[in-house]
């Protein structure tokens, strides 16, 4: 489904890291498609307020850290730049749906920060960001990380 909202049908995300040659152009296109997911996930559930939000971006971020391990095989890695890149675009696309949201509060679980062997620090964390009332969350943001890509 194509994005619907007009500030962001044409946005360039990962701009650039697609300008930057150490990045693998077919993981940038699988990163530029984890937020045009992450707009069409925000378009179809409509969250209400930001810790609805913040669900969402978690899943996405969820997703970058299995893309993280990709770059790392092909042996490059995501480095502060490319971080704040990626952290800007689901800024940028918080913003164009009206949110006010916290930038660090977006990209809580950093992708990048975790390793491929932080499953139970995973589960945990996602437990301390969401409070019983959100436990479809936490199953959704586990269930997410537990998905094949």
């Amino acid at each position: 489904m194509p994005i619907k909202n007009t500030h962001l049908r044409d946005f360039e995300f990962l701009r650039e890291m697609r300008e930057d040659a150490d990045y693998p152009p077919h993981l940038v296109d699988r990163g530029v498609a984890l937020l045009v997911r992450l707009c069409e996930e925000i378009e179809e559930k409509k969250p209400a307020d930001l810790k609805q939000l913040y669900s969402i971006t978690l899943e996405t971020m969820v997703l970058f850290h299995d893309l993280y391990d990709e770059f790392l095989e092909e042996g490059c890695e995501i480095e502060a730049i490319g971080q704040g890149i990626v952290g800007s675009d689901i800024f940028q696309i918080a913003d164009a749906y009206g949110f006010d949201a916290d930038y660090e509060e977006l990209i809580a679980v950093s992708a990048f920060s975790l390793s491929s062997q932080t499953t139970e620090t995973f589960d945990a964390l996602v437990r301390l960001f969401f409070d019983e009332e959100d436990s479809g969350a936490v199953q959704i943001a586990s269930a997410t990380r537990n998905s094949p890509s």
